[in-house]
């Protein structure tokens, strides 16, 4: 049994989504996915410790069932610094309560490894390598 899209959002709700176990730790990559694909995908997920946003964490993607039914550790934004479509929208993070995040637009590329055991988080930018692991869990700001 699959998921089927509408013609609409078919695109996007049909990248393709992979979870990678080692150990200790699993990785949700989510490609564009959006609410749709999200709503069929997260009856069948449970917990992982790293998920890639879904769709650059655009408004339509990262439901609050998603985010609750992942609670991951790691929260990974890939979007470009200045992008024209506004990734990520405030109101997508917001509903990611918890996790720790890293995202491309500021952090540069992102690294975790593991040995199934340990996982060690970094970036590197401009400034070289540098370790991400005493980043604090990421709080949505109250609005003004």
């Amino acid at each position: 049994m699959g998921f089927h899209a509408t013609k609409r959002r078919r695109v996007n709700n049909e990248s393709l989504v992979l979870q990678v176990e080692h150990g200790a730790h699993s990785f949700l990559f989510t490609g564009d996915i959006e609410a749709e694909a999200e709503d069929w995908l997260w009856p069948r997920l449970s917990a992982v410790t790293v998920v890639k946003a879904p769709h650059h964490g655009s408004r339509g993607s990262s439901t609050s069932a998603f985010a609750a039914r992942l609670r991951p550790d790691w929260l990974v934004v890939s979007c470009g610094q200045g992008n024209t479509f506004g990734h990520p929208h405030t109101e997508a993070l917001a509903r990611w309560i918890g996790p720790r995040q890293a995202r491309t637009d500021r952090d540069g590329s992102i690294r975790f490894v593991t040995d199934g055991i340990r996982l060690h988080v970094e970036r590197e930018g401009s400034d070289g390598v540098v370790p991400l692991q005493d980043r604090p869990p990421w709080r949505p700001r109250p609005p003004p």
